[in-house]
């Protein structure tokens, strides 16, 4: 038994030179029982049988396995990595300015799926699909409130993912420039070049918008008369923000306005093209 112990270390010692601990070894001549081993660089300790310790590449130290791995991510001229901070997610996987998301434990570039999803697993076996750009952004940017806003890409490809190509808006900035795209596309007798430099335009515009409104939410306007209807004592800002003149919100995606001419459907992001673009 001691000549197998010492036949073991000089073999562990000529491969791995310093890098592990054996002084917590302990074995009793059976080759299924497992051995104890202190990883010097991690500090921790893993059980393994002898043979499988000087047959691997890492000993069986799985944080040696991981960090080698995480080492193998090749970065682009100018390309950064930024870590995913994420409690489940902790160390796990990490981003770059470029838009590639990788796996460390494995030293892999994750595949998007179907419209640009990709699925994150933690060592606790959760999973959770997130979209890229919106993972990109906050790793780099950091968090915020995905209920008033949301990410979107600049020059409108999917596939772009380039921290560069990403802008954080108001979900009814979002909802305008949908609306934009639409009533823009729907022009049939304006050529394809003058529909692509109005859109630009307005979208420039609608951008310049944004950036007021995420320092201030006060500009108001009154809505005054719409569709042959008074609507005055209705007021609406750049947000979409519609209130009455009790100052009471008014919340929901497809408005209803009351006058005394009647009541009126009108969609909140028209009014919002109509008054501020």
């Amino acid at each position: 038994m001691e000549k197998t112990i010492k036949r073991f270390l000089v073999k562990a010692e000529e491969k791995f030179g310093e890098r592990f601990d054996y002084s917590d070894l302990q074995y009793k001549d059976s080759t299924k029982q497992k051995i104890k081993i202190r990883c010097k660089e991690h500090k921790q300790i893993f059980t393994i049988l002898l043979y499988h310790h000087l047959v691997q590449k890492y000993g069986g130290c799985n944080l040696c396995q991981d960090s080698d791995k995480s080492s193998e991510i090749k970065l682009q001229s100018g390309e950064e990595k930024k870590e995913l901070h994420w409690p489940e997610f902790q160390d796990l996987y990490c981003v770059t300015t470029f838009g590639r998301v990788w796996n460390k434990k494995r030293g892999t570039e994750l595949t998007p799926k179907s419209k640009n999803h990709i699925h994150l697993y933690s060592n606790t076996k959760q999973t959770k699909c997130v979209n890229i750009h919106t993972l990109i952004w906050e790793c780099c940017e950091g968090s915020f409130d995905s209920k008033k806003w949301m990410i979107y890409r600049k020059d409108r490809n999917k596939k772009n993912n380039r921290l560069d190509n990403l802008v954080c808006v108001t979900k009814s900035f979002a909802v305008l420039r949908s609306f934009l795209l639409k009533s823009i596309k729907s022009q049939g007798n304006v050529p394809q070049e003058a529909k692509s430099d109005l859109l630009e335009e307005k979208i420039s515009l609608g951008e310049e918008a944004n950036a007021e409104e995420q320092k201030t939410c006060l500009d108001f306007k009154s809505i005054g008369i719409v569709f042959g209807c008074d609507f005055s004592h209705y007021k609406i800002n750049s947000c979409g923000v519609i209130k009455n003149k009790t100052g009471k919100l008014v919340r929901s995606r497809r408005v209803i306005l009351y006058s005394k001419q009647g009541k009126q459907h009108v969609k909140r992001c028209e009014l919002v093209a109509k008054f501020f673009l």
